[in-house]
């Protein structure tokens, strides 16, 4: 049985069994787009082309409870909730960042001469983030390990 290794954010994890790997996809500790490497390889390659096909577990999250938070926003801003949900931390924070951004210029131009003038501004960038929310909600079908929601 091969041993596979892996690099992740510049760690390197390993050998494991294909069996062990597929273990840490379904538990979200390592993604299919993580590097991988096995004995006799030149170069390192992406996970999903040394495992080949994913059996169809899903994964412990729900595919509603994500599209309930990425359609949140409906009453505000999009936080990026559901970003976090799916372990996709990166997409995430740079949601939140938007979000946390919004909020400060929104206080600024409230307390600034003529606030009503440039509140307009403010949508852009909030109607953005919630269209590619909508948007998350319709297309992503798996989490950030690449396992298939539920």
């Amino acid at each position: 049985m091969s041993e596979i290794k892996i690099t992740r954010n510049g760690l390197q994890y390993g050998p494991y069994t294909k069996e062990q790997i597929l273990e840490h996809i379904g538990t979200g500790t390592v993604s299919i787009n993580d590097l991988a490497w096995e004995p006799g390889a030149t170069t390192w390659v992406p996970l999903r082309n040394l495992i080949g096909e994913l059996p169809v577990t899903p994964s412990s999250k729900r595919r509603w409870l994500y599209v309930t938070l990425a359609v949140i926003p409906l009453l505000g801003n999009s936080f990026g909730l559901h970003n976090f949900y799916a372990k996709e931390y990166q997409k995430g924070l740079i949601r939140l960042g938007i979000c946390l951004a919004i909020a400060i210029l929104s206080v600024m131009i409230s307390h600034g001469a003529e606030p009503s003038k440039y509140h307009w501004v403010l949508r852009i960038p909030a109607s953005l983030s919630f269209a590619f929310a909508i948007y998350e909600a319709v297309v992503i079908t798996k989490d950030g390990a690449g396992v298939p929601f539920k």
